[in-house]
């Protein structure tokens, strides 16, 4: 039963995330998150709160015309009654229609997340993202980024 639990907290995490429901995202998430990019983005991996996390992530996605992150070979191990770790394969599809360049990138790679149980409730607070290699159009995230402050999407 952990484990489904557990699962439905990472699926939730990407439905959310592709759905655009923001506010639901405190609904996976602890309060402060441990985030590294730094495989795909370089720079630094740090701890920050998640509405700078929501925020982050609705100026970037905000500007696709759809996402979609589609994961599979899920691995969970439960730690403690308070405490797992579980890892992903990620492909992760952004689209932006009639894009000069081409209107799909694609980034595949996996993911490790920490949770720990709150209140009864599975929440990450630890993701990790290990970049494997990319296809499409590489601009399309600047050209997502521009379109939110363009057309005042947040």
């Amino acid at each position: 039963m952990g484990e489904l639990v557990l699962n439905k907290t990472i699926n939730n995490l990407f439905i959310y995330t592709d759905n655009r429901e923001w506010k639901k995202l405190k609904e996976v998430f602890t309060e402060k998150v441990f985030v590294d990019y730094t495989s795909i983005t370089g720079g630094e991996s740090s701890t920050i709160h998640l509405e700078e996390l929501i925020t982050s992530w609705k100026s970037l996605f905000s500007g696709f015309d759809s996402t979609h992150h589609q994961i599979g070979n899920i691995l969970i191990d439960i730690y403690t009654e308070t405490s797992a770790h579980t890892s992903c394969y990620g492909m992760l599809s952004h689209f932006i229609k009639e894009c000069e360049g081409g209107e799909i990138w694609k980034v595949y790679g996996s993911y490790d997340f920490h949770l720990v149980k709150i209140e009864g409730h599975w929440k990450i607070n630890r993701l990790i993202f290990n970049f494997k290699f990319q296809e499409g159009n590489t601009v399309l995230p600047k050209i997502a980024a521009n379109n939110v402050k363009s057309k005042n999407l947040l």
